[in-house]
């Protein structure tokens, strides 16, 4: 492995870290779905909140 160009390290360790990166925004959403339940508004009230800041940047 130490004869291997580093591109092909960094590219390696790239390619993990997004995996990583995907699983755990995966089981963020999970747990949100898990703690908010989707029977109820609540998502809609906590979705509303999250997107306002940052859509108000937009203009």
């Amino acid at each position: 492995m130490a004869d291997q160009p580093s591109f092909l390290r960094t590219g390696r360790a790239m390619a993990v870290a997004t995996l990583v990166s995907r699983i755990t925004g995966f089981l963020r959403t999970l747990a949100l779905v898990a703690a908010l339940g989707l029977g109820t508004r609540l998502p809609d009230a906590y979705t509303a909140a999250n997107v306002t800041p940052t859509a108000s940047m937009n203009w």
